[in-house]
């Protein structure tokens, strides 16, 4: 197991570093192996002690920590510092976003101020880091194809479709109107005739659509 133990910022007293932290921003204070334990350790009211006001391992090296604070009322929260007589060695810069400054404690360690708003506070204070997923990334598995000799025994036991004699309905009325007709008799003169037979181009296009086929051999059937 591993987790954040601190982020330690070097000062010449930590007590009294600890004191201004609790006057000025009212800050927390927390000593491992109770009172008056070696590591001293301050944070906002409510939030978890990670930065450790270390004293004595390493020499004090005033300048940029990179270690920020987010408020939600930036402009109030510079005026009530000030107030309190924090120095400001950035003023504050208003911004699409928001704003942000710069202050120092009394060993010149500078630290951020950033205004943003409550909703973007509250939802980075309960972020926490997601346990990285092991091995590769997953992949869909395939569903295997179906075999093919499957297939053709599965056409195979089909039986084969019956021939079907039943005509589309425009054939049906395509056949009908060239079927041979019968002229009535309209007087003592007029002979008993038949309309001509139909021709070899005729059933030829009744043939092609009967069979569907753009091609016939055109000899009569």
């Amino acid at each position: 197991m591993i987790a954040l133990a601190d982020v330690a910022v070097t000062v010449n007293d930590s007590k009294a570093s600890a004191s201004w932290w609790t006057e000025k921003l009212g800050f927390a204070v927390y000593t491992l192996d109770g009172p008056g334990g070696h590591a001293v350790l301050v944070a906002p009211p409510g939030e978890r002690f990670v930065i450790h006001l270390c004293e004595g391992f390493e020499p004090v090296e005033p300048g940029n920590t990179g270690i920020a604070f987010m408020s939600d009322d930036i402009e109030a929260m510079v005026r009530r510092m000030e107030a309190a007589g924090v120095m400001f060695t950035e003023p504050l810069r208003k911004t699409e976003w928001g704003g942000s400054a710069k202050f120092a404690d009394p060993d010149g360690n500078v630290f951020w101020l950033v205004g943003a708003p409550s909703a973007f506070i509250r939802r980075e204070t309960r972020r926490k880091a997601s346990r990285p997923r092991a091995g590769a990334k997953k992949v869909k598995r395939a569903t295997p194809p179906r075999p093919v000799v499957a297939v053709a025994d599965a056409a195979a036991s089909q039986p084969p479709p019956e021939p079907s004699n039943r005509w589309p309905l425009a054939t049906r009325s395509l056949q009908r109107w060239l079927r041979p007709r019968r002229l009535r008799r309209t007087g003592p003169n007029t002979s008993r005739d038949r309309v001509p037979t139909q021709s070899s181009g005729q059933r030829l296009i009744i043939g092609r659509i009967a069979s569907g086929h753009g091609s016939s051999s055109g000899d009569d059937r």
